[in-house]
């Protein structure tokens, strides 16, 4: 564990956490937080004069969750230095091991590296899972729960606004070549969303 922290330390670029402990509010009010979102969205597309386009959100499968909830954090400290964009499968499997015994096995930091592991070795159904879960479980979420896409079909399948889905243009693990960090988009990243985006708009410009 300490040789891939030395390895990854963070003048190599590894991605800290902000470390969380026994604050769980941001979650246990994400689902008032998502009625609020939903409800003014459809108060948007109601009072619009125009076309309203509405896009699923993106969100960077590469970099850590904003935080973790654990009961010791000593233990747990140690992975946050440790994490990297680019980690070898051994590199993956010990550090989720070692989250798993320090930071929790339902852990966000934990579900993130299970997501990550499971993604490199070839099974996506099971990483999009764990995705969700880390995803789900951020005490401080920069990145949206994966419901909150689902809430954005419904409201456009609903009210009659054009969706752009994102997860099936773009895929839905999307990878550190569309970010600069957490979920704003690189140079490449926003070509590709205007490249998407783009033709949709000027088909509904009047």
């Amino acid at each position: 564990m300490r040789e891939i922290c030395k390895k990854n330390g963070p003048e190599q670029g590894a991605r800290r956490m902000t470390r969380i402990t026994d604050k769980d509010g941001p979650i246990r009010i994400h689902d008032a937080i998502l009625e609020g979102y939903a409800a003014d969205l459809r108060a948007i597309i109601r009072n619009s004069d125009v076309p309203v386009v509405l896009v699923t959100l993106m969100r960077n499968f590469d970099y850590a969750p904003g935080g973790t909830l654990v009961q010791e954090e000593e233990g747990c400290a140690l992975l946050f230095s440790c994490l990297t964009p680019d980690p070898t499968l051994d590199e993956l499997s010990t550090l989720l091991n070692y989250s798993e015994q320090t930071c929790g096995e339902t852990s966000s930091v934990t579900w993130w590296l299970r997501a990550r592991e499971l993604d490199a070795r070839g099974e996506a159904e099971a990483s999009y899972a764990a995705w969700e879960q880390t995803l789900a479980l951020d005490p401080m979420p920069l990145r949206a729960p994966l419901s909150l896409d689902d809430t954005i079909r419904s409201i456009a399948d609903e009210e009659g606004a054009i969706l752009v889905d994102l997860s099936n243009e773009l895929g839905p693990l999307q990878r550190n070549a569309l970010f600069i960090d957490t979920l704003h988009p690189s140079e490449e990243g926003g070509h590709q969303l205007a490249d998407i985006l783009a033709p949709v708009i000027r088909a509904n410009l009047p």
